[in-house]
């Protein structure tokens, strides 16, 4: 594997002493400042902080600020050890990570030439309002869809073959027939009207079916104009933005995971060529009416049993803070003569080369 452009570590800050998270005046002698958890968006901090404001933010969004504003520090991939242990010594005596901090990402992307394949890779470090640090590693492959690559600049980095120009003719086939039966549709919605049309459950599967492939062609030529706009060869201190386009690639397999499902209802209605295969689509029609009633029952008392044991154990002080670190740290706080855990023995070790 070979690292593309350089090393990421992102910081999300949380505004102080908001409207939700304020000190009852009987503790405010006691604490001075409050830190919530982040709620939306617009509890995320964009102030410079730092001696004499030297951590700035930065806009990490596609497009401008949209996606936020956050403090990041980019580490070079050909960077030693020592070097790199300087920069983040650096970063811990000038307290870039304090009580504002809520996350630490560190994002990097590797590309695979046996596989063709890139890999975008998210190690979180989520520091929680109620204590403790909860970590996630998220592992997202891409696709660079050679076919569709045709339409872009990018085409000269990776060239397509004659397989590759053949799947581009059969999706562009494929999309052909998609708008025919979204037109056909179309013109069904308008001969029968709203009421009569949404009246039919078949017709419903067919325009949701229909809509999904749509959407997700629209991801196609979004995912297209992404490739276009991405920097496929940064210099190794400069960092190249994978994400956006590794989310988009995740979500669009999520549509056509669930759009497969709905195709292969669809042909449950051919089944009703068949005098005997109607029968079973007939049986779901009849009793579609008692599904829904038993459905809705079983809903309603998993949901009373949820609802009760939530209730029942939230109090438990383990739930405060599900990870394993605050564990050991809270057995610290209550029995001062209990041993401090060991932190080789709480993340896993990565073997050197």
């Amino acid at each position: 594997d070979k690292m593309i452009g350089a090393v990421r570590l992102e910081q999300k800050r949380v505004k102080k002493n908001t409207n939700y998270c304020q000190i009852p005046p009987v503790y405010e002698l006691l604490i001075d400042t409050c830190y919530p958890r982040i709620r939306t968006e617009f509890d995320v901090a964009s102030d410079p902080y730092g001696h004499e404001d030297q951590f700035t933010p930065t806009a990490t969004g596609f497009i401008s600020s949209f996606g936020g504003m956050r403090f990041v520090q980019d580490i070079d991939n050909e960077a030693t050890p020592e070097a790199v242990i300087d920069i983040l010594r650096g970063l811990r005596n000038s307290s870039w990570i304090d009580g504002q901090t809520r996350e630490v990402t560190v994002i990097f992307t590797v590309y695979n030439p046996a596989a063709d394949l890139f890999c975008n890779v998210l190690i979180e470090f989520q520091f929680l309002h109620t204590g403790g640090i909860q970590t996630r590693a998220t592992y997202r492959t891409i696709s660079m869809l050679r076919q569709w690559l045709l339409l872009t600049p990018s085409r000269t980095f990776f060239p397509a073959d004659l397989s590759h120009k053949f799947l581009f003719a059969v999706e562009l086939i494929f999309l052909v027939i998609v708008l025919g039966m979204v037109i056909a549709e179309t013109r069904q919605l308008i001969r029968l009207g709203w009421v009569p049309y949404i009246s039919s459950v078949w017709n419903m599967i067919d325009f949701l079916n229909l809509s999904l492939f749509i959407i997700f062609y629209f991801y196609r030529f979004f995912f297209v104009t992404l490739v276009s706009l991405l920097n496929f060869r940064p210099p190794p201190d400069t960092y190249s933005e994978f994400r956006y386009m590794s989310e988009l690639t995740y979500q669009s397999q999520n549509l056509t995971a669930f759009n497969c499902v709905l195709t292969y209802m669809r042909m449950f209605t051919y089944l009703q060529f068949s005098t005997r295969l109607s029968q079973l689509t007939h049986t779901l029609t009849e009793a579609s009416e008692d599904l829904v009633g038993f459905l809705f029952m079983f809903l309603l008392v998993f949901m009373a049993y949820a609802f009760s044991f939530h209730m029942a154990f939230k109090m438990d002080v383990e739930s405060s803070n599900p990870t394993g670190f605050a564990r050991p740290l809270r057995t610290r706080l209550i029995s001062p003569r209990a041993s401090p855990p060991n932190p080789a023995n709480l993340a896993p070790r990565v073997p050197s080369d």
